[in-house]
């Protein structure tokens, strides 16, 4: 995608869990589920990073390793940090992005 077409996508998306989504996606290039899995406790604002140790496959699996053992640290540009930190305020809970239903449980991907 381009730059343009994710901006497109972030503003016509009413849902700021799915803009999240789409900006942890294309900006920080995390899967679906690593981005289910990710809790707040994994993100550090001071060093502008996320950590990603964790992945969401099925309901009925939970929370595993992310795919193929990919742990690692990367980079994280303000909008992303901004768009964690408005929807915690919002919904305070272990996820970044966060399940409306049950703040300790990680989104479903049906919510998207």
């Amino acid at each position: 995608m381009t730059p343009a077409e994710v901006q497109k996508i972030v503003e016509y998306e009413a849902d700021p869990r799915a803009r999240l989504i789409v900006l942890l996606g294309c900006l920080c290039g995390l899967r679906m589920g690593e981005a289910r899995a990710l809790t707040v406790d994994k993100i550090d604002l001071k060093n502008q990073t996320i950590r990603i140790d964790a992945n969401v496959v099925k309901k009925s699996e939970g929370v595993k390793p992310p795919k193929y053992d990919s742990r690692r640290t990367i980079p994280a540009p303000d909008v992303v940090l901004d768009g964690i930190q408005l929807l915690q305020r919002a919904y305070p809970g272990k996820y970044a992005v966060p399940n409306y239903a049950d703040l300790n449980r990680p989104v479903d991907a049906s919510a998207f």
